[in-house]
């Protein structure tokens, strides 16, 4: 059984992430099964329905291009493209929910089974934090990219001195993005396990990651990867053939074609399947959470043990 009040290495954290999730497997299926698994079908519906829409609008402006209203046109998709919208953020608000519940869970009652049930209820009580989380972090991301946007303007207008000082800022934006995005991965399990604010847990994740950015940079990028190209090698197929489809109907003039029907279910089951792998870059968080906060603050009951 994996423990997660533990210090790890970078290995021990790779390893015992895939060793959490297969000695859970039964559990977390039965579970994604039940919370998730229903709002990715409802979602990729959706999306098939927005691209049937999507081809339509398409087909239509070449044809009729003298006469399309480009403006009622954007109106029409946008107003077909906010529900999925919203059903998109409803079912990753749901996925995300589920991963940080079911760890939760299991740290709670290691020994007993996880329904979905009890999912559910952990759910409920952690989506708070994890949605206004989310809503802090994406209204910082708008007032730090219109700050930058105006930075370099201003910057701009010094002529070529400025455009050398944009450069080195860029470099430093970019290594800063890295670092921010990284402390977010910190902040959710800090505010759901110490129930402490947004500032609070900022402050806490600096803390417990400082000498520990590229460890915790590290396992969560390289089990983000694994993830990317598991999603990528499942999803390419029928990616290619929805594209291939579509152009080759266009290039003999007959416009672009919707997508076959088994391509879209394709990819809805892709989707799906997909979803429960995300679980795996939080399990990862969580790990090194732990080993971080047993590194910094020494209550490796392992470690105490071994050292007598």
């Amino acid at each position: 059984m994996v423990h997660f009040s533990k210090i790890r290495d970078f290995g021990e954290l790779f390893e015992d992430t895939f060793a959490f999730a297969r000695e859970n497997a039964k559990e977390l299926l039965k579970g994604y099964a039940f919370i998730v698994l229903p709002a990715f079908i409802l979602l990729g519906a959706m999306q098939v329905l927005f691209m049937g829409q999507y081809f339509d609008a398409l087909n239509t402006s070449i044809s009729n291009p003298g006469t399309l209203n480009s403006t009622l046109l954007l109106g029409e998709l946008a107003a077909a493209g906010f529900p999925m919208i919203i059903a998109s953020l409803v079912t990753y608000i749901l996925l995300y929910g589920f991963a940080y519940a079911f760890i939760e869970q299991k740290l709670e009652n290691p020994l007993a089974e996880a329904t979905a049930a009890d999912i559910w209820t952990k759910l409920k009580a952690v989506s708070g934090k994890i949605i206004t989380t989310g809503l802090i972090a994406f209204i910082g991301l708008i007032a730090l990219v219109f700050g930058i946007a105006l930075v370099f303007a201003m910057l701009a207008n010094l002529g070529g001195f400025g455009i050398f000082l944009n450069f080195f800022l860029g470099i430093g934006i970019i290594i800063g993005m890295f670092y921010l995005a990284t402390l977010l991965n910190l902040i959710i399990p800090i505010r759901i396990r110490e129930d402490e604010g947004f500032g609070e847990a900022f402050g806490r994740a600096r803390f417990l990651m400082s000498n520990a950015f590229w460890q915790t940079f590290g396992i969560v990028f390289v089990v983000s990867l694994i993830v990317s190209i598991i999603q990528s090698m499942l999803s390419a197929p029928f990616a290619v053939a929805s594209a291939f489809t579509a152009f080759q109907t266009a290039s003999m003039g007959g416009g672009f074609e919707k997508p076959a029907l088994w391509i879209s279910v394709g990819s809805v089951i892709v989707q799906a399947i997909v979803g429960i792998l995300y679980i795996l870059p939080i399990i990862a968080v969580y790990l090194q959470y732990f080993n971080l906060k047993e590194r910094k603050e020494g209550t490796d009951l392992e470690a105490q043990i071994d050292a007598l």
